[in-house]
Order: structure tokens, then sequence, then C-alpha cells
């Protein structure tokens, strides 16, 4: 819970660079050490993740997944494979359409 990331750069522990499963043109994703192997377990299923973040001892960790049909999966591999309880988020775009006032 003390790694060293964007958002918490005085960790003691480096983030892990793994190559996303999903995507053959990015090189690598930055993930915080101590969530690593669960993260790992997801791609296994072929769960996507847009993000992740261990919380660094001041939240539960989370993560972003692409398909909200994945959420309920990625809850049942935390319940299995981490003893910390985990927030599930998906990203979703809403379009405003309409005329400017």
């Amino acid at each position: 819970m003390d790694c060293k990331s964007a958002n918490n750069p005085d960790g003691k522990t480096d983030a892990i660079l793994l190559k996303p499963f999903w995507d053959s043109k990015k090189e690598f994703i930055s993930i915080d050490a101590c969530i690593v192997e669960t993260i790992k377990v997801l791609w296994k299923f072929k769960i996507v993740t847009c993000s992740c973040c261990c919380g660094h001892g001041r939240r539960n960790p989370s993560v972003v997944i692409d398909e909200a049909s994945d959420a309920e999966q990625a809850r049942e591999i935390f319940k299995i494979f981490c003893s910390r309880e985990w927030d599930v988020y998906q990203w979703q775009l809403n379009l405003v359409t309409g005329k400017m006032r």
C-alpha cells in the first residue's frame, strides 16, 4: 500500500509495468505493486482494465473496467484472490445534444 505512482510520488515501492493483452500498440501499463497480482488475474479472465489504484492506504483499491458486463466477475475474482474490498467502476460517456443557449 506504499506504492510509488503518479498520485503517490513519495511511495517506497515502484509500480510494476505490464504489457496489456488487449492493446498491441501500447508498450506497458503502470500498476501499483501491491495489486499487480490481482490485476493479472483479471487479465487472465480477459477483463480489460482502463485504470487501477491500490488506494495507498487511504481508501479501497479500485479498478475501472471497460465492459460493465465484467463487473460481477471482477467482484468474484476480488473475493477469491484479494482480502481487501475493491471499488469497481466503468467510465461512460454521456452525450447531451441540443441547442446552446
